[in-house]
């Protein structure tokens, strides 16, 4: 049984991260798809009072790795470590969370990932005359504004990766190398630092043994949520 204990101590970051992750997977073009790495930093611009004074634990970096249809975006937190998966041909995917001693398997299923999916606001992107090079690719700006809350976001893409249509940025013509997030008092920007093309493990994309599997419904159960 997992301690809620566990859950509690980082409520509030967790469902953050949980938010952007589970908003993070990406549309792969039918063919010659990017088979690799892609390594970001994470530098925090403004952390809400509740996790202000966890910034010690807070994730440095975060590791996306791709393979035909499949993703996995992983990170260290609290001492432990997240992943999410997703199986773009399928919709599904799945959450690992390994913390305190606890491993904790959440699995997704199409109509969650949807229900997510559908979240999305309305964009508007401005293209913007700047270019500059982010890990030896070509990039240039644009702004992303939501049309519901008026927010308005940093992004530098490339189209010198084939991988594309990053689900926060639909209507962006190409993929992300640096970005903003600001959600809920956390104001992030993530750029890559290294791309690596390489031979994927299917074993990245399973949930390993030694995991105790739940729903979605029954970890929000735990968090009060």
């Amino acid at each position: 049984m997992i301690k809620s204990s566990v859950i509690r101590s980082g409520n509030l970051l967790c469902l953050a991260l949980f938010t952007w992750l589970l908003s993070a997977p990406f549309t792969l073009s039918a063919q010659d798809t990017f088979k690799g790495s892609l390594t970001y930093s994470i530098n925090y611009i403004d952390l809400p009072e509740e996790v202000a004074g966890m910034s010690s634990v807070l994730p440095k970096e975060m590791k996306m790795t791709f393979s035909g249809e499949m993703s996995r975006l992983e990170q260290n937190v609290l001492g432990g470590s997240q992943v999410v998966v997703t199986n773009n041909a399928e919709g599904t995917g799945f959450v690992l969370m390994d913390m305190m001693g606890q491993k904790t398997a959440i699995k997704l299923s199409a109509e969650e990932l949807l229900k997510e999916k559908q979240k999305t606001n309305d964009q508007k992107v401005e293209y913007v005359n700047e270019k500059k090079t982010i890990a030896g690719y070509p990039c240039q700006k644009a702004l992303i504004t939501d049309a519901e809350s008026g927010t308005t976001n940093v992004i530098w893409y490339t189209k010198a990766l084939n991988i594309t249509k990053h689900r926060d940025y639909t209507e962006l013509d190409g993929f992300p190398l640096e970005f903003e997030t600001n959600q809920d008092g956390m104001h992030m920007v993530m750029k890559v630092t290294k791309v690596a093309e390489h031979e994927v493990e299917d074993a990245l994309f399973q949930i390993p043994k030694g995991y105790q599997v739940m729903t979605m419904d029954e970890l929000q159960n735990m968090t009060g949520k």
